[in-house]
């Protein structure tokens, strides 16, 4: 019988989220802080494809590699959302193209989202990378909020600030995403381990072996060697007669 717990080398919901909102915004954010002139339209066009093509692979994985065999696997509601947000930003590209300032404060505050669980999946595994992790988060919220806001005093700091945020956040999330799977790389490993000390303990010794006894060796009988060496000298021996 399968097991209804899905293994942690094949939950790639949240992992494979993270991913595609990492690649949007580092293909968003770094065509607008290194090509200013790039048209919003086509790169709103850009990112919406992406996220649709992520949603419609994470459906077909949900079936061809059966993961509707174990009960915490939701690779194909995850899919199913990235299709339609895909879709719906592909139907609207002419006013999501207008606000693409403030629908990339979106997209950074999805990321820092992300980031917030990484911080705590590195708490509850004791990795020091934790406190690096948690100012991630802090800066990639904070830059979120300001941008959705339009926070004067943020905002003033760069005239692309709101792209520049964008991209920061999706190099701060590569950055966590290889600390997190080192982190549980690490406690994957340390368990292994235990796991194989615990049942080299738990199984039976064998009992000691006795030592077989040694068997006894009879000593010579001399009695009657020595008796007949006292007969042959002349001296009297137990059956002579005294006269």
């Amino acid at each position: 019988m399968e097991s209804v717990k899905a293994p942690e080398s094949a939950r790639l919901g949240g992992l494979g989220y993270q991913s595609a909102l990492t690649a949007i915004s580092l293909l968003l954010g770094g065509a607008m802080v290194l090509v200013p002139q790039a048209s919003s339209r086509i790169l709103c066009m850009l990112g919406c494809i992406i996220l649709a093509l992520s949603g419609a692979g994470f459906i077909l994985y949900y079936f061809i590699a059966k993961r509707y065999r174990f009960l915490r696997d939701r690779n194909f509601a995850l899919g199913v959302l990235q299709l339609l947000l895909g879709i719906c930003g592909l139907l609207r590209l002419d006013g999501l193209s207008a606000a693409f300032g403030t629908a990339t404060g979106f997209l950074t505050l999805l990321i820092g989202v992300m980031l917030l669980q990484d911080t705590v999946q590195l708490t509850v595994l004791g990795s020091r990378a934790n406190i690096l992790d948690f100012i991630f988060t802090l800066l990639t919220l904070f830059a979120a909020v300001s941008v959705i806001t339009a926070y004067p005093p943020v905002m003033g700091l760069a005239e692309n600030f709101p792209y520049l945020s964008l991209f920061a956040a999706g190099i701060l999330s590569l950055l966590s995403l290889g600390i997190t799977a080192l982190a549980v790389r690490r406690d994957r490993k340390a368990r292994e381990a235990a796991e194989a000390a615990a049942e080299n303990e738990s199984k039976p010794q064998p009992a000691p072996q006795k030592p077989e006894p040694i068997a006894a060796v009879d000593a010579p009988d001399h009695t009657a060697a020595e008796t007949s060496q006292v007969d042959r000298a002349g001296r009297p021996g137990p059956s002579s007669t005294v006269k």
